[in-house]
């Protein structure tokens, strides 16, 4: 291992513990006070106590769920198992994950009611397409659109994500794949690791596609991924 290569585990590290800190941190404290039979706690502060200690459960969950796939792709450890799917089942999954978080925006799908099924990976895009719509939703404001629309190109398949966000300047747009990047204004906002992005651009290099940005500040941000993909004859 170069030196580079130590400094990024290190930061990696290093960054990984941060986040894990918070979390675990809160979830100590809920369950101290729950621990403490002598303390009287009615019902609703009770009920408080044991969303906290699940809210960040969930919340450490995806920590280490992040770095166990930065793990794999950085290991070149991604081994891709191709499938025929549909499509839209597959992002319909995806939202339905994410339901509690989109609540605040207006979704729009628009996928072609022709599209046949494709051969893919489908835990592989899932799990991109999961990263890519938790952004789009977190850096948000409330009530905006979300659109995912999906378009066919004879053996390809582009699926684009679009928010009214805070969009990212030219000059930062070729950061947002890189480990660890966070756009500037959220940093003391929006809790995470900045490692979405990187993973998504790993998991789809394994499908020998193409992910790509194109934002405006101040109008938000398309996230396109293209995919070599197989049709039924």
């Amino acid at each position: 291992m170069n030196n580079n290569q130590t400094d990024d585990f290190d930061f990696m590290l290093d960054s990984f513990a941060h986040y894990l800190r918070s979390p675990l941190t809160s979830i100590k404290g809920a369950a101290s006070v729950l621990k403490q039979t002598q303390v009287n706690i009615d019902e609703d502060s009770k009920q408080e106590l044991i969303g906290i200690i699940s809210d960040e459960s969930e919340r450490l969950n995806k920590i280490v769920d992040k770095l166990l796939w930065i793990i794999r792709v950085e290991a070149g450890k991604i081994q891709v198992k191709y499938q025929q799917i549909e499509l839209l089942s597959l992002i319909e999954s995806v939202v339905e994950r994410l339901a509690r978080l989109l609540k605040k925006n207006q979704l729009q799908i628009d996928i072609p009611s022709d599209l046949p099924s494709v051969t893919l990976d489908s835990e592989l895009i899932g799990q991109c397409l999961f990263y890519l719509i938790e952004n789009a939703a977190k850096f948000s404001p409330e009530d905006s659109e979300i659109l995912i629309s999906v378009c066919q190109n004879e053996n390809k398949v582009t699926i684009s994500i679009t928010d009214k966000g805070v969009g990212i300047t030219e000059s930062k747009q070729k950061e947002v794949f890189s480990k660890f990047y966070r756009p500037p204004q959220q940093l003391n906002q929006l809790p995470g690791v900045g490692m979405s992005l990187a993973i998504c651009q790993g998991l789809i290099a394994a499908h020998n596609g193409k992910i790509k940005v194109k934002s405006k500040v101040e109008q938000g941000t398309t996230i396109s991924v293209e995919l070599p993909v197989s049709f039924p004859s």
